[in-house]
């Protein structure tokens, strides 16, 4: 049955729930794909971007406004078929992660990476990979398991 807001029983997401994606997309942190997507699913797509990985449950608990579980497991499921989100099973529930990573969740990885082997310089880790991309041979290779082997880093 059609609402009166002019759709299917869902809710338009509020004005602060709003103002969170627009920062988001704003700031470029969430995916191209993303941001074209329609309001709800791009706060529910926003939230397991955010969350890295997360149950239906726990994406319907974080959304501005009210949603019923079926209504987020079908978004859910449009957005997996679109290629925005990755669905896999844990025990007796499914977990959503993004599909593809966003410029924030990179960035991050990086920084943790170049700061666990590389004494925080995204430069040396850089020439490192790229040695190893290069050669791919003892130099570079050895440089690298020098680094996961360096009792500081365990």
């Amino acid at each position: 049955m059609l609402a009166e807001n002019g759709g299917y029983g869902t809710y338009p997401a509020s004005d602060a729930s709003m103002r969170y994606l627009r920062v988001g997309v704003q700031a470029g942190r969430l995916p191209p794909l993303v941001e074209r997507l329609a309001p709800r699913e791009r706060e529910i797509a926003a939230i397991v971007h955010h969350r890295i990985e997360c149950s239906a449950e726990e994406i319907r608990a974080a959304t501005a406004t009210p949603i019923s579980n079926s209504a987020v497991r079908t978004i859910l499921g449009r957005l997996a078929i679109k290629g925005v989100v990755r669905r896999r099973r844990i025990g007796r529930k499914f977990v959503y992660s993004p599909a593809t990573p966003s410029n924030g969740m990179l960035e991050a990885a990086f920084e943790r990476l170049a700061q666990d082997y590389f004494e925080g310089s995204l430069r040396d880790m850089a020439k490192t990979l790229l040695a190893f991309l290069d050669h791919g041979q003892a130099g570079a290779a050895g440089e690298i398991g020098r680094r996961l082997s360096d009792p500081r880093h365990g």
